[in-house]
């Protein structure tokens, strides 16, 4: 056990290096491509603050840990969709495969693939006009820009308290099919870019019943680049912890999240759930601080969910404000079998 932790602490110890020479060159907000990457799935974690790091006990720690795929003993699949602001829909799929499900991975571990696809819809499309007392006008066609992301994960335990586990990411976004008019500036031909990234987390049980530890480093990739400009992923590390209480029928989830883009945020939430002879009601609650520049609207920092357990259905349902942007909704089913 003790060789497991000191590869582990090996690992993060370079992962560590590598993250403060990216924090040491940080860019602004809005500095980084595929912000969309940085929208989490799963109606679950997100009622609950987008806090999951530590708890990783359901598919969708493909996303937020891939070390967590371990705790999968079954085969499971979710679907999400997400009623974005501005229209924007965005479209979630994860399958998890545990030991046994490829016989190539042999019984140990459990792999997990995922898809996400980001649609603006159509985009009015418009042109620089000293003419219209609005200083600009439209062309009377549209526009749009499109993201896709392709995971591939793997964890596995390394004992019967360490999980570790990877996801490779394949990124791609692309913008435009609008008109191609240089006489009026126009030059809205398709665009579309490819990167690839990493995630690396580890997850590890300690001495207090059913409290997990969680670590990961996201997007740690290649740059996108449309035309001549070129632009780091949001690169990520995130520190979270996770204690059920059984006895309660309680979870208390936290996480500590550092972006190469942005403040340091910390997220935090709670899970309740009540059995009944033919269902299972749960409500979650969570809340979204950033350091250094908290929004003065407390409420835009609020999470909050319900879900339900029915003959082996998960349905979750979450909210979650963004100040003057608007609201957000997303919409979870979820199976085991």
């Amino acid at each position: 056990m003790r060789k497991y932790f000191e590869i582990a602490q090996t690992l993060f110890l370079c992962l560590a290096l590598v993250f403060s020479a990216k924090v040491s060159r940080a860019t602004a907000p809005g500095g980084t491509a595929a912000p969309f990457l940085k929208i989490g799935p799963g109606a679950r974690a997100v009622g609950m603050g987008e806090s999951f790091v530590g708890l990783a006990d359901d598919v969708t720690t493909l996303y937020w840990n891939p070390s967590g795929l371990a705790n999968l003993t079954k085969w499971e699949a979710t679907f999400m969709h997400a009623s974005w602001f501005q229209s924007i829909n965005y479209e979630y799929m994860a399958v998890g495969l545990p030991g046994g499900a490829l016989p190539f991975l042999g019984n140990v571990g459990t792999a997990g693939v995922s898809l996400i696809f980001l649609n603006t819809g159509d985009i009015p499309e418009t042109f620089a006009d000293p003419t219209s007392t609005a200083g600009f006008s439209s062309t009377g066609s549209n526009i749009a820009a499109s993201d896709m992301l392709i995971t591939v994960g793997y964890g596995r335990p390394l004992d019967s308290r360490l999980k570790v586990g990877g996801a490779i990411k394949f990124v791609n976004q692309s913008v435009g099919g609008g008109t191609v008019d240089p006489s009026r500036g126009l030059d809205n031909s398709s665009l579309s870019a490819w990167a690839f990234a990493m995630d690396l987390g580890l997850l590890a049980d300690t001495d207090i019943e059913n409290l997990r530890i969680g670590v990961v480093v996201q997007n740690l990739g290649t740059q996108v680049k449309l035309e001549n400009d070129a632009f780091p992923l949001p690169l990520q590390f995130k520190v979270g912890a996770g204690w059920k209480i059984p006895q309660k029928n309680v979870t208390f989830v936290s996480d500590i999240i550092q972006p190469i883009d942005n403040k340091t945020s910390w997220n935090s939430g709670v899970e309740y759930y009540s059995k009944y002879k033919f269902a299972e009601l749960i409500l979650r609650l969570g809340y979204r601080f950033q350091f250094a520049s908290p929004d003065p609207d407390v409420i835009t920092g609020v999470t909050a969910g319900v879900g339900a357990v029915v003959f082996g259905s998960i349905i979750d349902y979450a909210f979650e404000p963004y100040g003057e942007l608007g609201n957000t909704h997303r919409i979870s089913l979820s199976f085991k079998w």
